[in-house]
């Protein structure tokens, strides 16, 4: 079984190289790294090359349309979703291929931040519970390579909830796993946002989601939430 790790990167040299790192140092099964860089200003692409990953890059800063650019050049049987800013488990291959031989289709892990504090300890645990409400790509999502085609892929026209997105049609057809292991996963953006500011953006983001926002408009109010503290 061969896993083809997908990372989408938008200037991630500062912590790239983390998460690169961790992928040699514990990958005892086949696999290959390909990095969708969407053309960063910072050195993320030469440190993709230097570690020997496919290196593709995107005109468009989208995770959606990255991923699923990722996921169209793979090779591997299963794709494994990571952002940049992300460590997983050490045992991280051996876990999904546990997951994907025991029937799984796909799945992603539990949640650990750096640095955590009460606050994100409470929502650590919040995101194991099997909800879609609870999901997020910081979570990491690992789906085989013919369940993404069955799936139709990311809705490239989504600039945000692209993860929640593919994993609802996904649950139509099939049981989402919620793997044991901890992906460890930065709390920059509480850190910078502040930790309610953040979390309550999340919450508004979700609820307009569901009631069908258009994605774009959903992104733009969003960022101006977060930059003026205003819907």
């Amino acid at each position: 079984m061969k896993l083809s790790i997908i990372i989408p990167c938008l200037n991630e040299a500062e912590l790239l190289p983390a998460l690169l790192s961790r992928i040699k140092i514990t990958s005892t099964t086949n696999y290959e790294i390909i990095v969708v860089d969407a053309n960063s200003t910072d050195k993320t692409a030469d440190i993709a090359l230097e570690h020997n990953a496919l290196l593709i890059q995107s005109s468009i800063a989208r995770r959606s349309i990255q991923m699923d650019m990722g996921a169209k050049v793979a090779t591997g049987d299963v794709l494994f979703f990571i952002h940049a800013d992300s460590i997983p488990p050490q045992n991280f291959l051996e876990d999904i291929k546990t997951a994907v031989t025991t029937g799984y289709k796909f799945g992603c892990f539990r949640l650990k931040f750096m640095p955590s504090n009460g606050f994100l300890k409470f929502f650590e645990i919040f995101v194991g519970i099997p909800w879609l409400i609870c999901r997020g790509g910081d979570q990491g999502l690992f789906i085989t390579a013919n369940f993404y085609k069955a799936v139709g892929g990311f809705t490239t026209s989504l600039h945000i909830m692209e993860d929640i997105d593919i994993i609802r049609k996904g649950v139509r057809k099939s049981k989402f796993a919620i793997l044991q292991s901890r992906m460890k996963t930065s709390s920059r953006d509480y850190i910078k946002y502040g930790h309610f500011r953040l979390q309550f953006a999340f919450a508004l983001v979700h609820l307009a989601y569901w009631l069908g926002v258009d994605s774009e408009k959903l992104r733009l109010k969003l960022k101006n939430y977060l930059k003026n503290g205003r819907v």
